[in-house]
């Protein structure tokens, strides 16, 4: 009994050797968290590594990913947009994160392994604030295995341009609502802030001009 027991001691700490905790923090479009997010990290690969030979025979270290086993872990964020994990089998990782609707924010790939290293991404900061708009869902975006960093000026650019789209998706649903309900002020009210967000929308300029030519006063 004895020996199985320390054979089972030995298993757990060999799994515990090869697997990592990981934790991270997702920030929506305008650099707030987001809390109730799922974040799915799906195990795709395992890097392999071993010799390749040149022409005159001698080896050098070479990498390959071979297949995952397709393990997914599903976590969620906090209020404070903040998750973790446990036992995550080293690898590469697929990570994609849909938010509190269900709607994909986010996909990329993550390397995971030892938590003492350093080139490993097991700490995740996901900002959607500093990400465009049309290439924030592509895979590898924001990641080790991505692209380059950008300037400090261009992350203040897309960081205003997501945060004038965010703000610009509720002034038109509060426009919708006013509408619906004949609150002619605070359409009108809606749809000047839409012209000075977005001043190349002809069609927030003809229904302003609607609304004041029919004399829907507020």
């Amino acid at each position: 009994m004895r020996i199985r027991t320390i054979a089972t001691l030995a298993l757990l700490l060999l799994a515990q050797r090869w697997t990592a905790t990981v934790s991270g923090r997702v920030l929506d479009r305008e650099g707030n968290p987001l809390a109730g997010a799922q974040v799915t990290y799906t195990h795709i690969g395992t890097i392999n590594f071993g010799l390749s030979h040149d022409h005159v025979g001698k080896g050098s270290p070479s990498a390959k990913m071979d297949s995952g086993t397709g393990k997914t872990y599903k976590l969620k964020t906090d209020k404070n947009g903040e998750f973790i994990g446990v036992g995550l089998a080293f690898g590469v990782y697929q990570i994609d994160i849909t938010d509190a609707g269900g709607k994909q924010v986010y996909s990329g790939k993550k390397s995971i392994g030892d938590n003492n290293d350093k080139d490993m991404e097991n700490v995740v900061l996901i900002d959607l604030s500093a990400m465009a708009l049309p290439g924030a869902g592509e895979a590898g975006s924001g990641t080790n295995l991505g692209s380059g960093k950008k300037s400090k000026a261009q992350l203040e650019l897309i960081r205003k341009e997501n945060a004038n789209a965010a703000q610009i998706n509720r002034l038109i649903v509060s426009l919708q609502t006013a509408t619906e309900i004949r609150d002619w002020k605070n359409a009108a009210d809606d749809l000047q802030q839409l012209i000075a967000l977005d001043p190349n929308r002809w069609e927030f300029y003809q229904n302003l001009g609607t609304i004041q030519a029919t004399g829907m006063q507020y």
